[in-house]
Order: C-alpha cells, then structure tokens, then sequence
C-alpha cells in the first residue's frame, strides 16, 4: 500500500461507487454473457462480487456513503445515453436491454443495497454525466471515490474519467470489476485513477481520518469588461447601457477595487470571468435569441478577444496571482473550468460581483447555488448597484453590501490559498 494511497482513502472524505452491477452486465444468464460478450470466468466473476460486497460492507460499518450507479432505460430506450456502437453488438431495444422493471435491470443476487445506501439512475455510461452524482458527493463532503463495476461493458471507465476532470481523486479496485487480468480497460486507467487490490484498499480504509480542510472563498467577478460597462463600451454605444449614470460606474469600480484589495490582503483567490469572442461570433453559447434582442452593428469589436472592450474594466487591478477565465456563454460555470478550479482551491463559499443581473450574475448564482456554493452578492458592486432586480437571486444567495463583507473578510484573515 503506497502513502498516497492511504492519504487518499482516509475515511473522512471517502466514497464507495459500485457501477452497474447488474444482470444484464454480470449475472451468467445476463444479456452480456448471452452475446458471448463477457470477459469473466465463474471465478473471476465470484471474486468481483465478493470483493465488492467486502468493500461496501467496509464503508458502511465505518459510517461511509455507499452508491451504487444502475443503467436503467424506458423501454423503448428513448432516455438512453448509450453509445450507438452498443447496440451493434446486440444490446438493443428489441433485447430488452437494462429496461426498468426487468431482470436484467436488477441488481445480481450476490449483492444488496443497505437501507442508507444511495441508488443513484442513470442514462448513459458516466455515473456523473446528467446526474446528481457530483452534488452528492459535495453535500457528503467526499473528495476520494473508490469505485468497482460490474462488467467489460460498464461505465466504470467513463466515471473514472470524468471524476478525475471534476477533482476526485479516483481509486479503482482491480479485483473488483468486471475485467479480466491484465485488461487493457485497466491500463488504459493508469494515469487517470490510483489502481489498487481489495486488499490494499481495505487497509487504508483502516487508517484514521485527516483534519478536515478549512472552507475558502474566493470573489467571482463576472464580466466587469470595457464594453459592458465603460461609458465607451460597445454596450454604451448600442444604446443598451446608457441607464449606467457616471456616479454609478465610480460605485462599481470603486466597490470592486475594495473587495480585490480585500481578498488580497487575507488571501483569498480572485477570480475574473470574462465574455469574449471571435469577430464572427461562432463560438457563441448565449442562448439564440441574444444576439437578435441585441444586434451587433458591422464593424464594431463587441467583446472580441484582445481587444480594449474585451478587457477588465478601467480602474480595477488583474493581480498577478489572480485568475482570469474566459467564457462563451451567461454562466461563468458554463462551458468553463471555473468548478474545478475552485475545487482545487477548497473554496466553498464566493463573493459575486459585476453584471448583468438579468444575465451573466443570475446565471452564474443559479448555477453556483445548485452545485453546491453559498453565495454572497455584493449588492453595490454589480451593475447597477443595488438594483431592485436583485430580488429575482433571493434563496440562491445573500445580499450584502461592500462594506459588511470587507469588514467580514478582514475579519477572518483566512490563510493564502496556494
């Protein structure tokens, strides 16, 4: 058992993930096995069982989360996110394959869901694509995921995959899926997942749990760009923001110009998402109609990438160590790596600021808040400051001024996140 491993299994941020441990996938009378498509012997296929009824047994006597991720379709499989290629090898609709209320859909007899276990649904491979799966884990406070599968044609390799992308450090038990050994599903996994027996992951299951990390908060400014908000911005030209007064542009600049200073000096991150473009705006993600409520007139650089309208707002400062991300579309989450990037920094809670509050703010507090972030909105540092259209982000996040959450984050003095 390597160091690493155990420091990753600690019982304090671990999760068991059992994918698709289902007849069809692994019972010797299952659809997979019919097709000749199973890669098991009748021991090899015990030995997954086993081991994974072992581990789940672990986790639960340590007051660990247990879920188990199942495949289960309509049955005429207009819900499937199934690769097409799968029903090349016969696992189709006329096969009846993974159908709700069918036996090939159960769980295999060997094993059993705990009365605290979660039995999550999903659609395609992925236990976290179109699911609930990484807000789970966030409310559970889990950071390590120990995962099995049930089968050579399972999810397992895509959960591994897209865990490891949102910042789960991804334990896979060898002897514990659907693979012969020496498969090349496993060495494929080599660099995406840590690859450890039953065993060695029992015995680091055993290890005491770590101190829990201290939350972080990091300040969200969301399109604090030239042309959203200077008085010559492209957004002023248009006549779109010529509600902005000048008394009010100074509020903005100088509200957020505090919160930076702020952040910096009990450091805490800042990060700057930002709208830009291609002069022909095919990389666009903003819902269709944008563009026709507000027309770009010819030959003006709305936003386009490195251009001064592009830029953060006159007045307030890109720190050196501060992180800037560019965005296509409303949600500083959408389409970017802001989630990961604030997983990575153990931030939990963000300070949002900038604009629109009919668009880019409310998207991004909409999107934060269902992913799991408490959320201050610094009510006069948005545009425009103190807005009664803020009342649309109530139950999302609080509003605050300024002032309370500097004095707050002083306050803390928080230690440097690196």
């Amino acid at each position: 058992m390597t160091p690493r491993l155990a420091e990753a299994l600690r019982l304090g941020s671990a999760a068991l993930l059992l994918v698709d441990f289902q007849n069809d996938f692994l019972a010797p009378g299952g659809l997979v096995q019919r097709l000749g498509l199973a890669a098991l012997t009748d021991d090899e296929r015990n030995r997954t069982i086993a081991n994974a009824r072992s581990l789940a047994e672990s986790m639960r006597s340590s007051g660990r989360p247990v879920v188990w991720a199942l495949t289960i379709l309509r049955p005429d499989h207009l819900d499937s996110g199934l690769p097409k290629a799968m029903s090349e090898l016969g696992l189709t609709v006329e096969s009846g394959f993974l159908v709700e209320g069918s036996w090939g859909a159960e769980l295999v007899p060997e094993v059993r869901a705990g009365p605290d276990d979660v039995v999550l649904v999903k659609k395609g491979p992925s236990a976290f694509q179109f699911t609930y799966l990484d807000r789970l884990l966030t409310n559970l406070g889990v950071s390590s995921c120990i995962i099995a599968g049930g089968g050579v044609l399972d999810g397992l390799p895509e959960s591994v995959r897209q865990g490891g992308a949102l910042g789960y450090e991804m334990i896979i038990a060898s002897d514990a899926c659907g693979y012969a050994a020496g498969s090349s599903h496993l060495r494929n996994l080599w660099n995406r997942g840590a690859i450890a027996s039953t065993d060695d992951i029992l015995q680091a299951l055993r290890q005491p749990p770590p101190a829990e990390r201290p939350s972080r908060t990091a300040l969200l400014v969301v399109d604090l760009q030239n042309d959203f908000v200077h008085e010559e911005g492209a957004q002023h030209v248009m006549g779109h923001n010529k509600r902005l007064t000048a008394e009010q542009r100074e509020t903005i600049v100088r509200n957020n110009e505090r919160l930076v200073d702020a952040m910096h000096a009990t450091g805490n991150a800042v990060v700057f998402a930002v709208t830009t473009q291609r002069p022909d705006m095919l990389d666009v993600a903003a819902p269709p109609i944008a563009p026709r409520n507000k027309p770009v007139p010819a030959g003006l650089d709305y936003l386009v990438e490195g251009s001064w309208g592009a830029q953060v707002m006159e007045g307030v400062a890109v720190g050196d160590d501060d992180l800037v991300i560019g965005k296509k579309g409303r949600s500083a989450f959408g389409f970017t790596p802001l989630h990961r990037i604030l997983r990575n920094l153990g931030v939990r809670h963000c300070i949002v600021t900038g604009g629109g509050i009919h668009g880019c703010v409310e998207d991004t507090i909409r999107e934060g808040a269902a992913l799991g972030y408490t959320l201050d909105i610094a009510s006069d540092a948005v545009y425009e400051p103190d807005s009664p259209n803020l009342e649309v982000i109530r139950g999302r996040a609080s509003l605050k001024p300024t002032a309370e959450i500097v004095t707050a984050l002083v306050g803390e003095r928080r230690p440097t996140i690196r």
